[in-house]
């Protein structure tokens, strides 16, 4: 849960960082499938969805995963296709 969560990123926290985007408070976990389809944008490989534009964002200078003890992240197509993308930006 949040605690985990919280207790990684601490963890491993980049000294001298000071801001943090995290997909999963950005993404309504709640909403319908339609509803989130419309937020993802209309482009095939995601380009304009919102974790995209913040990972291609000026202002993003690293990606970091976070594991939790419950599933690994790269079981899940969405933290793949995540660090994909931050491995494209650079």
């Amino acid at each position: 849960g949040i605690y985990e969560f919280h207790t990684q990123v601490t963890a491993s926290w980049p000294p001298g960082t000071r801001n943090v985007w995290c997909c999963f408070l950005a993404n309504p976990q709640s909403w319908s499938r339609k509803e989130l389809k419309e937020l993802l944008g209309t482009e095939p490989d995601l380009s304009d969805s919102p974790f995209s534009k913040a990972l291609s964002s000026p202002s993003c200078q690293m990606l970091l995963a976070v594991p939790n003890i419950t599933e690994s992240i790269y079981s899940r197509l969405w933290c793949v296709e995540e660090a994909r993308q931050a491995m494209e930006f650079g």
